[in-house]
């Protein structure tokens, strides 16, 4: 189905063979998306990994982040952080017994801890930084009338969504640059010699080994992109999953039965246990229920390349 949102011609695949024609067969017609001013403001021109043009550029950073930041050796090397956090969120679950939590707040707030940790070498107390978060991921979500109105990109202006966006971008290049400098003079506390992605990517724009120049505020917009898909996406599917099973206490219980086989009286449990030959396709079969439970209006914008 095609719908016409403004200016812009977008495509709605409705069944599994049009969303496979689209992301399998004409992947690379349809790899870009399409930018806006709004996105330019926000991801430094979309110099980032999400929004950058589908090119030689995009290429290169999709290597430098896959290879050096999200390989398998360098998500393990994170377990113990993990682990940590969600110990902490465990005692104080348990310390709350009997009254109220917020579990939204609590699965943004272990999503930020981990991804702080493991994005730029350390957490922050206090609500400063998540307000900054979600502030800033709140700006994706804002019609903006320039990007499918192109004439009218004024009406952004005129709104103060523009200046939103410019505004926030610049409190966020401030954090983000004194963190980078403190890493790149090596006055960054640290509990341990291990490397967050700020390391490795200087490390990568000193030695020259992406074959191309990791400019800083590509740096920066690799690292916005780490915050939105780490935090905002992982705390909001973590929330979702939970939700589901309350409503459906059959499939909670099977799963509760299984952990409990696997933990074998052990607590906690650890990744490696989720890799159980009955734990692990247990999970994925709740995922598929979730999906399956759920009724999904997707409109995914892709920029078609000639």
């Amino acid at each position: 189905m095609l719908l016409r949102l403004g200016s812009v011609p977008t495509l709605v695949a409705s069944s599994s063979e049009a969303a496979q024609e689209i992301l399998k067969t004409h992947d690379l017609s349809l790899s870009s998306r399409p930018n806006s001013p709004i996105l330019e403001a926000l991801l430094y021109g979309c110099k980032d990994l999400a929004f950058a043009p589908s090119g030689e550029f995009w290429k290169q950073l999709k290597s430098v982040v896959v290879t050096h930041l999200l390989s398998t050796t360098q998500v393990k090397s994170f377990q113990s952080v993990r682990e940590k956090e969600i110990g902490q969120l465990i005692h104080v679950l348990g310390e709350s017994y009997g009254s109220s939590v917020d579990i939204s707040a609590l699965l943004f707030s272990l999503a930020e801890k981990i991804v702080c940790t493991v994005a730029i070498g350390r957490t922050y107390d206090g609500l400063k930084l998540t307000s900054l978060l979600k502030t800033y991921l709140s700006m994706f979500t804002r019609l903006s009338v320039g990007s499918y109105i192109p004439s009218l990109s004024w009406v952004d202006r005129l709104t103060g969504l523009m200046g939103s966006a410019e505004k926030v971008t610049k409190e966020f290049d401030e954090f983000l640059e004194d963190i980078i400098e403190e890493h790149a003079k090596g006055e960054l506390e640290r509990n341990d010699e291990r490397q967050d992605f700020i390391d490795i990517l200087l490390n990568v724009q000193k030695d020259n080994t992406a074959g191309f120049t990791l400019k800083r505020d590509t740096i920066k917009a690799v690292i916005l992109d780490i915050f939105g898909g780490g935090i905002d996406s992982a705390s909001t599917n973590m929330e979702w999953v939970l939700s589901e099973l309350v409503r459906n206490p059959r499939v909670m219980k099977k799963l509760q039965k299984e952990i409990t086989e696997v933990a074998r009286g052990r607590s906690p449990i650890v990744e490696e246990d989720l890799e159980s030959p009955t734990l692990k396709p247990l999970l994925k079969r709740v995922y598929d229920y979730i999906l399956q439970s759920r009724f999904f209006f997707l409109i995914n914008q892709h920029k078609m390349s000639n």
